[in-house]
């Protein structure tokens, strides 16, 4: 007996001409990043797999330049067999690309290795490189920053009708923390209060995962500031922040993926300098302190400290905001001025467009 269902199995299928593989595993700001190198390569021809894994890979899911995505459980290939794993998969690409500790262990030291304990100026002269620059390097392919989060036209118009709501002002999307303990600026409160009495009519739209709904506290009855940390999944939050006027955060996904885009940006430089990170990126203000001594910046107050962490050791905690000492470091009024000279170029545009 014949079945009228029929069903064509992956592996049927004609090989492609050209075939890339990219391995790539991390979080959502890692594989922001990486989107950059695959969009390179489907520029060139190629038919892009990749490999990583959840939940990072939930912000490139829609992405067109990759043609298959192929998902890992963690330590579903013990790190043991990961050598013997990648290279009988190597075999099957015309292209090979591992960008496995591309950034961390590579740019950013990792705690209990060597180079972690190296003097923070020789850790700057080693890894004061550009994260996708090194990446595209890596993937031999040419280097031009293509980092783009790809919304469903379903969340585009989800995005746009709660645009919509919020009014004609300045619409300001707040990052409010990392996956890290250095991932959170310390002048949260004071910022937005100025904001809400300058641009009366900006709405602000704080974001993050549930922990960060710690940090919305004493916001309750503001309307005008809407607290969605713990409430908007990722794909949600990206694809409300193609909206938005200007987004504030420190070094975090949410930022790594608005990378390109042209609203207003103003990054909170943590573990990372401007070369690392935001050099690149569309008008875009990065902050840092060039006077911050801290456990990874030494005596001798080294750019940044180019680490990992992953708590408070290795990372200077200030006692005052319970914030990383980087982050303390940046003064209110460093980041009210970046944030209110955006606002009124925000201001001026609708003027201007009216």
């Amino acid at each position: 007996m014949s079945s009228k269902f029929t069903h064509r199995f992956s592996y049927k299928n004609p090989k492609p001409a050209k075939t890339a593989c990219v391995v790539r595993y991390g979080a959502f700001g890692d594989l922001m990043q990486a989107s950059s190198v695959w969009a390179a390569l489907k520029q060139q021809g190629y038919h892009v797999t990749l490999f990583t894994s959840m939940p990072g890979a939930d912000v490139i899911l829609h992405d067109p330049n990759i043609d298959n995505i192929v998902l890992f459980d963690k330590d579903q290939v013990p790190n043991g067999n990961l050598t013997d794993f990648w290279a009988w998969q190597k075999k099957k690409y015309d292209k090979w690309i591992n960008l496995s500790e591309s950034v961390e262990g590579t740019l950013l030291a990792m705690q209990g290795r060597i180079i972690a304990m190296y003097p923070p100026q020789v850790r700057h002269s080693l890894m004061n490189r550009n994260y996708v620059e090194f990446q595209h390097a890596i993937a031999e392919v040419p280097y031009e920053l293509k980092v783009k989060f790809f919304r469903t036209a379903e969340e585009a118009k989800w995005a746009q009708r709660e645009r919509a709501k919020l009014g004609p002002g300045p619409v300001v999307v707040w990052s409010l923390a990392g996956s890290s303990v250095h991932k959170t600026w310390a002048g949260l409160d004071n910022v937005l209060a100025s904001i809400l009495v300058e641009f009366p009519t900006a709405r602000i739209v704080l974001t993050g995962g549930p922990d960060c709904v710690l940090l919305e506290a004493g916001w309750e009855n503001e309307q005008r500031i809407l607290k969605k940390s713990g409430v908007w999944s990722i794909r949600e939050t990206l694809s409300f922040c193609q909206e938005a006027d200007l987004i504030i955060g420190p070094e975090t996904g949410v930022m790594n993926a608005m990378a390109c885009e042209p609203m207003a940006k103003v990054v909170f430089l943590s573990h990372s300098t401007h070369d690392n990170l935001t050099r690149d990126w569309a008008n875009t203000t990065p902050l840092w302190s060039e006077n911050t001594t801290c456990a990874g910046r030494g005596a001798n107050a080294a750019p940044a400290c180019h680490m990992l962490h992953y708590g408070w050791s290795g990372c200077t905690r200030d006692d005052e905001s319970g914030t990383a000492q980087c982050q303390k470091d940046i003064s209110i009024g460093q980041a009210w001025g970046a944030v209110y000279n955006a606002l009124r170029e925000c201001v001026e545009a609708r003027r201007k467009a009216a």
